[in-house]
């Protein structure tokens, strides 16, 4: 059974939350906190295997909450907020505190049915993160001397992750080696107002020059754009190497996945590598049977480190599109050796 603290002043809102996750046998809510004391007491006394809270909690200020979790009892927190632009200062430095994965309150653009689906998810994936692994995570401190290369890319990779992917794309960009001159781009499913804050938090721990993509960027050897999650990141091809351009697909999840994947399977070809790390649904293949088409190659997360390896791993696997199945912390050395 996975012990769910659940940290939210809105009566309403919690109850709703309570709700979502009671609907699932493996998940117990142990208890509630409506304000920031509250949540720190019951952290210690219930000792919960996921914290699910909402930034900004009375009583404190900013991030206070998730600093004391991790000064006092590290634990995997789902963020679930609808904490917007004008909070960005807040949402600095969250994924530093243990936030290993966000969903947005309940609203008119998704059904309940469709939020507890994803809440359950992320946190049956947060609960597979053990403390150790949780402590590497948060502990991206010392800013990386970033040189990358001003040269375009002539090999292009694509990390496609959604639900339970922040910690396992963690993992691979932190094991990437200085001299990597691959281009990489990253479809990651996270809500908009976050994923500034989390590729901030990537470009800690990897050699590679970390950006959320905007239209016209190169993407040169040794730099990782992340697609914003308000659009879908899609390259083409210039005289000046791979350019970043930026489509909002309407009535799809942003980014569209697999026209990312495309997109860099036409831009480089047989050059390519896809690396499908945990995430929910079957999004990715697709683009993986692109891929293979051009004569790329594909790695997929193994169960063993996956945080929800049902949905889109599986899916690949299945597929039969795929060369390699690694755990995460394997993926980047797996890569490399394809470019030798």
């Amino acid at each position: 059974m996975i012990k769910v603290l659940l940290v939210e002043d809105s009566v309403f809102i919690r109850t709703v939350l309570k709700e979502l996750l009671s609907c699932d046998p493996e998940i117990e809510v142990a208890g509630e906190a409506g304000g920031a004391k509250e949540a720190v007491e019951k952290l210690l006394s219930l000792e919960p295997d996921v914290v699910v809270s909402d930034i900004i909690m009375p009583g404190s200020e900013g991030t206070w909450v998730f600093e004391q979790i991790s000064k006092f009892r590290p634990t995997p927190i789902i963020v679930v907020s609808s904490v917007g632009v004008r909070n960005a200062d807040i949402m600095r430095g969250i994924f530093a505190l243990g936030v290993v994965d966000v969903v947005l309150k309940p609203d008119a653009s998704k059904s309940l049915a469709e939020i507890g689906r994803e809440l359950v998810e992320k946190v049956k994936a947060a609960s597979r993160i053990d403390r150790a692994r949780l402590e590497e995570y948060k502990a991206a401190a010392v800013k990386v001397i970033h040189s990358p290369a001003r040269f375009p890319a002539m090999q292009g990779v694509v990390i496609a992750t959604s639900a339970g992917g922040p910690v396992s794309l963690y993992k691979v960009a932190a094991n990437f080696s200085k001299n990597f001159f691959a281009g990489v781009v990253v479809a990651q499913h996270m809500p908009a107002y976050f994923i500034n804050s989390f590729a901030q938090h990537v470009g800690k721990i990897t050699p590679l020059e970390v950006k959320v993509a905007v239209k016209g960027d190169i993407l040169f050897a040794g730099r990782m754009l992340f697609s914003p999650t308000n659009s879908t990141l899609e390259l083409f091809r210039t005289k000046k190497g791979a350019v970043a351009d930026l489509t909002d697909y309407k009535g799809h999840i942003q980014p569209d996945i697999n026209r990312v994947i495309i997109s860099c399977a036409e831009a480089f070809k047989s050059q390519t590598v896809l690396v499908v790390l945990s995430g929910m649904g079957c999004d990715s293949v697709k683009g993986a049977e692109v891929v293979k088409k051009y004569g790329g190659k594909v790695i997929v997360e193994a169960e063993s480190s996956a945080g929800v390896y049902s949905g889109m791993p599986a899916a690949v696997v299945k597929s039969g599109f795929y060369d390699q199945i690694r755990p995460a912390s394997e993926i980047a050395a797996a890569v490399e050796k394809y470019y030798g």
